[in-house]
């Protein structure tokens, strides 16, 4: 798994990665998130990524949800991983995830915590069609995984980030050297 996230060229080839060797081994469906962020470095978005179930098989996708704040968020920021057994009763469940899961009929849910830099950057989503008690082996390969995932998702930012900055370079660089052409040019009339 570590090989082949870790020789994933792109974030759309490390979430496909990850889904492939972790999701596909188990008997959940498997959810990859990441979130959009504004300039103030708060969450405005959440992107689904990328889906695994034992229907669909693999689909990667970029759906786009606003993000709404709710009672899980202060565990999941804290790195840990959050079980509800049956989204219908409890409590600390919003309605429009009650109501997300009531259409997808899956009432149970898992969910992990992709967490860079003291950041949560999205999370790896477990469910299940059938109230479900969760457990620690169940949950085990997942958590154990999410780490290398949040650590090459934000390796790939980072490449994607010095890729950007250097093409902005090169192009400052670019107009710079036609200003002095264009300069020199000017005198030599």
């Amino acid at each position: 798994t570590s090989l082949r996230i870790g020789a994933a060229m792109d974030m759309d080839g490390v979430v496909e990665a990850y889904l492939e060797q972790v999701a596909t081994r188990g008997h959940y469906t498997c959810t990859v998130v990441l979130y959009a962020f504004n300039a103030a470095g708060e969450r405005t978005a959440v992107i689904v990524c990328g889906r695994w179930s034992q229907q669909e098989g693999l689909v990667l996708g970029s759906e786009r949800i606003p993000y709404t704040h709710d009672a899980l968020d202060p565990l999941l920021d804290a790195g840990q991983t959050v079980t509800i057994s049956n989204v219908h009763t409890d409590p600390r469940v919003s309605a429009e995830l009650r109501r997300i899961q009531t259409q997808s009929q899956r009432p149970a849910l898992a969910f992990i915590p992709l967490i860079v830099r003291g950041q949560r950057i999205g999370l790896v989503i477990l469910s299940y069609p059938a109230v479900y008690e969760w457990s620690a082996p169940d949950l085990q390969p997942y958590q154990a995984t999410a780490a290398q995932l949040a650590m090459a998702i934000d390796s790939r930012r980072q490449q994607q980030l010095a890729r950007e900055r250097s093409r902005e370079v090169a192009v400052l660089e670019e107009r710079q050297r036609l200003a002095r052409e264009l300069h020199d040019s000017v005198t030599q009339t």
